[in-house]
């Protein structure tokens, strides 16, 4: 299943990938998103790229989610590969359970809107191959995707905000 979102976020051009990328930012992005830990494993950087993962673990899951899950908490470990040039990306989600039986990833580029934002174009591709489920499953996700990356856009226009702008002016 695909999910295609363009946003539009007050944050330079220059800095997007600065400020997204950045240590601060994951440990801002943690309080927001209510994460019991947020953690870059690596971030490898050249003039022409970007290769990084982060790992995110939630805080405790719902009893409904343990039981479908089988586990209290839920790891997801994200790969990301930027061509910086190109101001182009793709990740991928990679879950600490089905994942052999879940495929989450995505390829997007970013754009100058105007001198204070930029568009963010995405295409993310849902594949749940759990049977008589997996169709149910890929919607469920889809239908909370707005939701978060709303909660995700704001976190980082406002770290922008409050947090990067004045570091890097300081």
């Amino acid at each position: 299943m695909i999910y295609r979102a363009t946003h539009i976020l007050k944050i330079k051009e220059g800095d997007y990938f600065k400020a997204m990328f950045s240590d601060e930012f994951d440990r801002y992005l943690q309080e927001r998103l209510n994460l019991a830990s947020r953690s870059t494993l690596y971030n490898t950087e050249t003039n022409d790229t970007i290769e990084r993962k982060v790992r995110s673990i939630s805080k405790e899951l719902s009893e409904r989610a343990q039981s479908i899950l089988r586990q209290k908490t839920l790891t997801v470990d994200e790969e990301i590969s930027v061509d910086k040039k190109r101001n182009e990306f793709h990740w991928q989600f990679i879950p600490d359970v089905f994942t052999r039986m879940v495929t989450i990833k995505g390829r997007g580029r970013i754009s100058k809107n105007d001198e204070e934002s930029i568009k963010r174009e995405m295409e993310l591709e849902i594949n749940v191959h759990i049977p008589l489920f997996g169709k149910k499953i890929e919607e469920f996700i889809i239908s909370r995707l707005d939701a978060w990356y709303e909660r995700v856009n704001s976190s980082l226009e406002e770290f922008y905000r409050e947090v990067y702008t004045k570091k890097t002016q300081s």
